[in-house]
Parts: structure tokens; C-alpha cells; sequence
């Protein structure tokens, strides 16, 4: 059975489900607007390039690791690279506090495995 992750459709996860901004994350970025972006567009080129890395996995490797969930991962990647400027900066402010921890977490426990 596949190591779950939070980015299923079914699940809590940001990236499957959308949204909702209730503020999640708000205080920890600066009052200036372009500075925020400019925070959004770095951490989106490297979640971008994170999952890049991860194409590199086996096929196998990778459905074992997260199962269907590596469409939505993916999807989320293709939206960063393709539509850049229309990242919704909610979504990823919620993935990164939503689905990261568990996606590190379930590479931590492969890698401590092998």
C-alpha cells in the first residue's frame, strides 16, 4: 500500500481541494505587496524544482512513496511552471503549511529506510 500524503483529493490537503484564505500564514509576510510576491515566486521555483528531482525517482519508487497522489503533486508543479504568474498565493502559502510536512516526511522515512 502506498505512503499516504495530504495532497489527495480526498484529503486536507491545499493543492487537491483549493483553498480557503482565512488568513492562514498572513503575519509572517511583509506589509509590502511585491515583496510577498517576490517570496510567493521564490518558494514556487522551488517547489517547482523539488518535484523535478523527484521525476528522477523510478516510476515505481515514486508510486510507492505517494501512490496517486503524485498526479496532484505533479499538477501543482505544471501549474508553477506554465501559468507562473496565475499561482493563486493562498494555495501555496496553505501547501506549503499543508502538504509539505507530510511529502518531507514521507521522504525522511524512505531515506532513513534504505
Amino acid at each position: 500500500m502506498p505512503k499516504r500524503c495530504c495532497c489527495e483529493p480526498s484529503g486536507a490537503g491545499a493543492v487537491a481541494r483549493g483553498a480557503d484564505s482565512s488568513g492562514v500564514g498572513q503575519h509572517t509576510y511583509a506589509a509590502d505587496e511585491n515583496l510577498n510576491q517576490l517570496v510567493i515566486d521564490a518558494i514556487c521555483m522551488r517547489l517547482s524544482a523539488g518535484m523535478e528531482v523527484l521525476t528522477r525517482l523510478e516510476s515505481q519508487v515514486r508510486t510507492g512513496l505517494f501512490g496517486d497522489n503524485w498526479q496532484f503533486m505533479w499538477g501543482i508543479r505544471n501549474s508553477i511552471a506554465h501559468g507562473y504568474l496565475l499561482v493563486n498565493s493562498d494555495i501555496v502559502r496553505q501547501t506549503i503549511q499543508m502538504d509539505l510536512p507530510e511529502i518531507v516526511r514521507v521522504i525522511e522515512c524512505e531515506i532513513s529506510d534504505t
